[in-house]
């Protein structure tokens, strides 16, 4: 029994040795065992998808995914837009909407001409909700945007934003083909 443990003692021995450092002002360092399981949790696993634009703000990281992602006009009458909020803190984040819009969606040209805004055509009550986040919990909102308005073969800008915190503005380009 005690060969057994003395592997163990040892890590950890050296764990502690390796992690103790001079009074300085350098970042400590992880030690040999935090390292080692680090290294070793190769289980697991990162999201699937890998959306192309991201955005950090304080607390909450904003992603767009677009489905279908490559668009072709002649078979592709609408794309989806799925603003992905995930809240990147140790500590619940509450969201507060003053009305009973959470998103907006808007597809701008090269120019930065609009050319559709999914809240144009929609109508919204005047009821204040809150939205609370725990750790690593997100939520999701999408809208349909028609491809009627798009040219092939002209780039187009998605921006996703939700309207009380218009920090959290997401963008993606596309270019629609025939």
């Amino acid at each position: 029994m005690r060969p057994a443990l003395l592997p163990l003692l040892l890590a950890l021995s050296l764990s502690a040795c390796s992690s103790r450092q001079a009074a300085s002002t350098a970042p400590e360092k992880p030690g040999l065992v935090k390292r080692t399981w680090t290294s070793m949790q190769f289980w697991k696993k990162g999201d699937d998808e890998k959306p192309e634009s991201k955005i950090r703000h304080k607390k909450l990281e904003a992603t767009l995914v677009l489905n279908p992602e490559s668009i072709s006009l002649f078979n592709t009458r609408q794309i989806t837009a799925t603003l992905r909020v995930t809240n990147k803190s140790a500590k619940p984040v509450t969201l507060e909407f003053p009305t009973t819009q959470r998103v907006d969606v808007l597809v701008r040209d090269t120019m930065g001409k609009l050319v559709y805004q999914w809240s144009e055509d929609q109508s919204f009550e005047k009821a204040t909700s809150l939205l609370q986040l725990n750790r690593n919990e997100r939520a999701e909102f999408s809208v349909n945007i028609p491809t009627r308005d798009m040219v092939a073969d002209k780039s187009y800008f998605i921006e996703a934003v939700l309207p009380t915190h218009e920090t959290l503005r997401v963008e993606r380009q596309i270019i629609p083909t025939k």
